[in-house]
Order: C-alpha cells, then sequence, then structure tokens
C-alpha cells in the first residue's frame, strides 16, 4: 500500500491472486486509486482485473481480460493472442472499445505493428528496428 499526500491523506493500493492449473493460468486484481477523471482526492475509484489465459500448445496462447471499475460503472472485455515462429513472434488484441492491434516482430530486432480505432477513426502503424552493435574486437 502506497499513501500520497494530496489535499490530506489519500490512500493508494493493489491486491492481486494467480492460480496455474496445467496449461490454464486464471490471475485476479482488486486496485483502489484517485479518480483521475474528477482530480479529486476524496473521489476513489475502485477497478477489479480478471485475467484468463490458456496456452493451447507450446507455440499458441489464447488470453482474456475482464475489467470493472466502481463508481463509474465502466467495464471493458479484451481477447488477446499470441503465436511464437522458431525466429518471431505475432500478437494480437481486440477489445469491446473498437480496437484491434497487431503486431509482428523477428528476434533480430525488426518488427511491425498496426492499431485500428473503430469508434474514433484512428489508424496508426509502426515499425521497429534494434541496431545492436557488433562486440569489439581484441587487439592482435
Amino acid at each position: 500500500m502506497t499513501l500520497v499526500a494530496v489535499n490530506g491523506v489519500t490512500s493508494i493500493g493493489q491486491i492481486g491472486a494467480r492460480y496455474t492449473e496445467g496449461r490454464n493460468i486464471f490471475s485476479a486484481s482488486i486496485s483502489r486509486t484517485p479518480d483521475p477523471k474528477t482530480g479529486s482526492a476524496s473521489n476513489n475509484l475502485h477497478e477489479w482485473r480478471f485475467h484468463y489465459v490458456r496456452k493451447v500448445t507450446d507455440r499458441l496462447s489464447l488470453g482474456s481480460e475482464f475489467k470493472y471499475s466502481h463508481p463509474d460503472k465502466e467495464s471493458g472485455l479484451q481477447l488477446a493472442y499470441e503465436y511464437s515462429f522458431r525466429q518471431a513472434r505475432v500478437q494480437g488484441l481486440l477489445d469491446t472499445d473498437g480496437k484491434v492491434s497487431c503486431c509482428v516482430s523477428d528476434f533480430t530486432g525488426f518488427g511491425f505493428s498496426g492499431m485500428i480505432d473503430y469508434a474514433r477513426g484512428d489508424y496508426k502503424f509502426g515499425v521497429v528496428m534494434h541496431v545492436l552493435p557488433q562486440p569489439e574486437q581484441p587487439p592482435q
């Protein structure tokens, strides 16, 4: 638990649990923070998150997350996947806010990503490239 002084004393905290059995992973967390929308330290936002991941094969994992916040009564659901190749990985996410995203990267440091927000009409795409310097050779 962390205590932060904002117009008095406000508590910020989080607690979580995780359960694993075979290829299934279930986790849950509860958090309490000041409401960022009002900016008031007297209004607290409580959020519950539940995660489930199923490792279908050694290469494919499917996951989901459900979140609910009180007192604003907002909720959301996200569905995700990850597929690992020998030299690359493909990850994707679909949520109830109308966003679809995907990231394709190889383990040498090159990748593409994209996110489409259908609700706002926002499209974002990117490229990532990691450049690692060659190790120094000792003088001969």
